[in-house]
């Protein structure tokens, strides 16, 4: 119904944020969500990273894409990639801490869940490593010539959504 109002309205996602799938994901998992945007930061929270709790006590990170219409298609097929995006992964601590962490990735159409995996933590953060000091080497020949560096947001861990991903 949030759909069809705001697109009375002209709006085309009215669920632009991220919170309210979060809270969507955990509900369905029987998780603890965290109030705030995440557990907090690294340096003075040991949650650091994560988005909530499972019922063992276990922190569990969420990630999330919303789907468009041709995504379902290919999520049919088993060729939908969705990508989470770590950007606080960045230094070799915070991708230590990710590893104490299980990862989730949903994929949601209209505001319903369509999906979720567990995605392999070691997996995820070995990605992430690897894009870590491959963005460092490429940062370290910009700063000898000068130039601007590449940001720290946006690491990255795609995974194919289909049943038969061993990741």
């Amino acid at each position: 119904r949030v759909y069809e109002i705001a697109n009375q309205s002209g709006v085309r996602n009215p669920l632009d944020k991220y919170k309210y799938r979060e809270v969507q994901v955990a509900y369905l998992l029987g998780h603890t969500v965290f109030t705030g945007a995440s557990g907090g930061k690294q340096e003075t929270n040991d949650k650091f990273g994560a988005d909530a709790i499972d019922q063992n006590g276990k922190l569990v990170e969420y990630k999330s894409k919303t789907l468009k219409q041709e995504d379902l298609v290919k999520l049919q097929e088993g060729t939908l990639s969705v990508s989470g995006i770590y950007n606080g992964a960045y230094t070799d601590e915070s991708i230590r801490a990710y590893r104490e962490i299980d990862h989730y990735y949903s994929v949601h159409y209209k505001g319903v869940v369509v999906a979720i995996a567990k995605v392999d933590t070691k997996y995820v953060c070995d990605t992430l490593q690897k894009n870590h000091e491959a963005r460092e080497a490429a940062n370290r020949i910009l700063r000898a010539e000068g130039k601007k560096t590449k940001t720290t947001n946006c690491n990255s861990a795609p995974v194919v959504f289909t049943e038969d991903n061993p990741l």
